[in-house]
């Protein structure tokens, strides 16, 4: 696997506050798959790159960036069953 990235979304009101680094980048389409806090574990993750990868071929997209995990809840407060990431790759 090549470069990767893992995004959580921040309010703009706290751009500069976090530790991390930060960007924000212009709208784009994305191919993505929702994922349950169960599927995040290595290595029942990388089927949702290849999942993912798949669909962008099937449709003859192409991909335009790095693929990211954007994680939008609080993990660690999650269930097994709960939503908490995106496998998204920008797409043109």
């Amino acid at each position: 696997m090549g470069r990767l990235e893992a995004c959580v979304p921040i309010d703009r009101t706290h751009e500069g506050s976090a530790d991390g680094a930060m960007r924000s980048e212009p709208a784009h389409r994305e191919a993505y798959v929702r994922l349950r806090k169960a599927q995040v574990e290595f290595p029942q993750i990388l089927s949702a790159y290849d999942g993912v990868t798949t669909w962008i071929a099937a449709h003859g997209r192409t991909a335009t960036g790095a693929p990211r995990e954007i994680y939008f809840t609080d993990f660690r407060a999650a269930e097994p069953a709960d939503e908490v990431c995106d496998v998204a790759f920008p797409i043109e």
